[in-house]
């Protein structure tokens, strides 16, 4: 019996630059200097970081279709 098609969450074939987590932490890190103390509030609430979260999911699912 053929083995039934999954999503893998890791899977070694992809490039790490469609690893929704890990461009996440590095947005996060780039809003932070840039912001310095201006910017605390990097919770999941925040728009800000929801429309980062929006724009990674779009550059991966990008990414994923080509």
């Amino acid at each position: 019996m053929p083995e039934a098609l999954t999503i893998k969450k890791v899977d070694p074939r992809f490039p790490e630059w469609l690893d929704f987590e890990r461009l996440r932490a590095e947005g996060l890190d780039h809003i932070a200097q840039l912001s310095g103390d201006l910017w605390t509030d990097h919770n999941a609430h925040d728009p800000g970081i929801t429309i980062l979260e929006v724009l990674i999911y779009a550059l991966t699912d990008l990414g994923y279709r080509t």
